[in-house]
């Protein structure tokens, strides 16, 4: 996966970077562009920004965010990271565009988030992102590999696994595809 950052919200939305004006001169393709400093890898589709995998600490999860349409028509809502005017605030687990489950050995991965009430907290787990294991780009798809760690409340590792996002280049339709190898 891509996939976020300690510090507040109005960094996660950032588009990212322009790209180099070498990547320009090229005919196009997928850029992946990994930043573990800044906790994102940002993706592009001919020099147009697609989405950023992001580990924010302020989530539960890693997300692909936010993602948008070959036009540039954002298609994730802002909330809970980066709130617009007339948008739901309601459920602040839904957050991009994540790989999760609802019940693992008792364990809720799904509906986890700040907003849970502490009596809750014991059923909740995290998934962590540990690492980018690999990343590449190309001129008809992009890939990114990643590494991570599930957690349930009190912090004890209950899983580690890896997944890999792959983005095709496709001048219409863009739809990221996820592989988890658990």
């Amino acid at each position: 996966m891509l996939q976020l950052r300690s510090c507040g919200p109005p960094s996660l939305a950032q588009d990212p970077p322009p790209a180099s004006a070498d990547a320009g001169r090229r005919a196009g393709g997928v850029e992946v562009k990994v930043n573990e400093a800044a906790k994102r890898v940002d993706v592009t589709i001919d020099g147009k920004p697609f989405t950023s995998y992001i580990w924010p600490s302020t989530l539960k999860k890693p997300v692909l965010y936010p993602l948008r349409t070959a036009k540039g028509t954002l298609v994730t809502r802002g909330f809970p990271l980066d709130p617009r005017p007339g948008e739901r605030v309601d459920h602040p687990h839904h957050v991009g565009m994540w790989l999760n489950h609802g019940d693992v050995n008792g364990l809720d991965f799904w509906n986890n988030s700040d907003a849970i009430p502490a009596a809750q907290a014991p059923k909740m787990g995290t998934i962590y992102h540990r690492k980018i294991v690999d990343a590449k780009s190309g001129a008809d798809a992009g890939r990114a590999d990643r590494r991570d760690g599930v957690d349930d409340a009190r912090q004890q590792a209950v899983a580690q696994g890896d997944d890999a996002v792959r983005v095709p280049r496709r001048r219409r339709r863009r739809a990221p595809s996820i592989a988890s190898r658990r």
